[in-house]
């Protein structure tokens, strides 16, 4: 039998040994872990077991996440 390669988020959390979902997604977006899938709702296992092995790969060079600059302040007169 062949060893799955492709996991959901509840499925990934638990083989990281996370117990929660949430936290595992919360590290997800810390480390811009890649997503896979039509609805990137997939994880690779091998990002994965690269990921656990050194996180620090996962972050960008400015070790920030991107700011969405979708709020335009208005002036009120």
């Amino acid at each position: 039998m062949t060893e799955q390669r492709w996991l959901t988020a509840k499925q990934a959390a638990h083989y990281c040994g996370y117990s929660s979902v949430s936290y595992f997604l919360k590290l997800v977006r810390k480390y811009n872990i890649p997503k896979y899938g039509p609805k990137k709702n997939r994880f690779d296992k091998f990002d994965l077991d690269e990921w656990m092995r050194n996180p620090d790969i996962f972050i960008s060079p400015s070790g920030r996440q991107r700011i969405r600059r979708t709020f335009k302040p208005v002036k009120v007169f």
